[in-house]
């Protein structure tokens, strides 16, 4: 990933009042944000954006582009992520390393909010932006519990359908067994 150097404040405004997390802030609230700490940069396709394991403590929100969540080292697929979406918000909450990686599928642009900069907001302000990662949170929880829900209930009508096949078969055998 590549840091953009040079963007206007004026651009940083008008970034910033479009991004879902911070479009319930005022005008003088975002202007807190805009700081030479508040950094922006580009991910090439390919480029990873954070590395399951690593110890990191910021999020980053997707201006622009695509991102893929995958988890292991046989990078299954957990999510691809649209511009206004979070990533890496549970390792800047816990403190913890990082739960997965993310890697850009396109072109992106990104902004990465760190510590430092939450820690030098106001406290309204700061636990307004983690109310709203919260949220956020538990959004991708609660759609997370649908698709275990759609799962089970994939693999329970599929453990049907296989017992169904298995009893057609013994009885088949059994069948054949009489007959000969």
């Amino acid at each position: 990933m590549q840091k953009i150097e040079t963007i206007n404040t004026l651009k940083e405004m008008e970034i910033l009042a479009r991004i879902p997390l911070f479009k319930h802030l005022t005008p003088q609230e975002r202007a807190c944000l805009i700081t030479d700490e508040l950094q922006f940069y580009i991910a090439e396709k390919e480029d990873y954006v954070i590395k399951q394991n690593d110890h990191d403590h910021c999020f980053y929100i997707l201006l622009s582009g695509t991102l893929q969540v995958t988890k292991n080292a046989n990078h299954a697929v957990i999510a691809n992520i649209e511009p206004g979406g979070l990533v890496g918000e549970v390792g800047f909450i816990t403190n913890q390393p990082r739960t997965a990686y993310v890697q850009a599928i396109e072109k992106s642009m990104l902004i990465r909010v760190d510590q430092q900069i939450m820690a030098r907001l106001p406290l309204k302000m700061r636990e307004q932006i983690k109310d709203k990662l919260i949220d956020s949170l538990v959004d991708r929880i609660n759609y997370l519990n649908d698709e275990v829900i759609m799962l089970s209930e994939r693999v329970e009508s599929v453990e049907t359908k296989t017992n169904a096949q298995s009893d057609e078969c013994i009885q088949l055998a059994d069948d054949w067994q009489e007959e000969n």
